[in-house]
């Protein structure tokens, strides 16, 4: 009875023994935790300024990916060590959780941020991934972890480049852009569809510039905005596109629909009052015309959206001196 005793109380003690260091440990693992989310939510905070240097430097942001994922990949084998014992599944284990919260991220970003499902961000995560299990002290085999670390950074070479050719003209051309040299946007961005950018959103850009450089082809937008909203039907921005290049083309009657499609999905989108009372009073109301071109200087009095609704009012003289008034002419 007292030996049974003594090991009861040897078995209570090493129980609150374990359950001690847990308790000791879990500010640290709290703690590693909360780096990892901040680590993780790092690309979307700084989304501004990690796409002004991009736009810049093509494919930098995938060398980004590789040292995020090899420090997210460190992060989480540290945190699993009281989780999982042997060394191999340990990495396994840990590389398989990174991958998948690179996944989430992805899906992450193009749902809440506003920014578009990249798989070579995946693959920039993937070399990341390998970075870290060969840099780490979790592969038993120096061999294996020298070639872990050799195939990522190839891959981020290969990766980085890919997206330099891909996107190289594309960037110059929004640097174009807020330059305010449309025509130069414009030749730097058919380029890069000679180059085989395809993508919903530069589709909508490069159909943009066409109407608005002065020396664009309408009917050519007119193509190239059909394709983004084939991909984006519910896009608010396409459809404005879309209708104001069937409107430029002398197809405005069908451009009526889509751009009342995209005011209803988006009343304050900053050139919508505009299109609509142009398009409006090619059909002949001019009742209609004149209040969203109203609409467009009220809503947004400054801008040049409002200095053309300005002058259309003029042209047509459907409110001359509440247009002036609006715009301090």
């Amino acid at each position: 009875m007292i030996e049974s005793g003594v090991g009861d109380e040897s078995e209570r003690g090493t129980v609150v023994g374990a359950g001690s260091r847990w308790w000791r440990r879990a500010p640290v693992v709290l703690g590693g935790i909360v780096a990892l989310a901040l680590l993780l939510a790092s690309e979307s905070l700084g989304a501004g300024t990690i796409f002004n240097v991009t736009l810049h430097y093509p494919g930098i942001d995938k060398v980004a990916h590789l040292v995020q994922y090899a420090l997210v990949s460190l992060s989480v084998w540290w945190l699993m060590g009281g989780v999982v014992a042997h060394r191999v599944w340990r990495v396994a284990a840990a590389a398989a959780v990174a991958l998948l919260l690179g996944l989430g991220d992805e899906f992450f970003q193009r749902l809440v941020a506003n920014r578009t499902f990249e798989v070579a961000d995946l693959a920039a995560n993937a070399c990341g991934v390998m970075l870290g299990m060969g840099l780490g002290p979790g592969i038993p085999s120096r061999r294996v972890a020298r070639a872990l670390v050799a195939a990522a950074l190839v891959g981020t070479v290969g990766v980085a480049g890919h997206s330099y050719l891909r996107l190289r003209h594309f960037n110059r051309g929004m640097l174009y852009t807020r330059q305010g040299d449309l025509p130069k946007a414009l030749h730097e961005y058919r380029l890069a569809r000679e180059d085989g950018l395809d993508s919903p959103g530069f589709y909508n850009e490069l159909a943009w510039i066409e109407l608005e450089s002065g020396v664009g082809d309408a009917r050519a937008a007119v193509g190239y905005a059909s394709r983004a909203l084939a991909a984006t039907p519910h896009s608010a921005d396409v459809l404005d596109t879309f209708g104001w290049a069937l409107h430029q083309s002398g197809r405005s009657r069908e451009a009526l629909p889509p751009l009342e499609r995209a005011f209803a999905a988006k009343p304050r989108m900053y050139c919508i009052h505009y299109h609509l009372g142009e398009v409006y009073a090619a059909l002949g109301d001019t009742d209609r015309a004149a209040h969203h071109l109203r609409e467009q200087i009220r809503l947004f009095p400054g801008g040049s959206d409002a200095r053309r609704a300005a002058q259309a009012l003029r042209q047509r003289r459907l409110a001359p001196a509440t247009a002036q008034r609006a715009t301090g002419t």
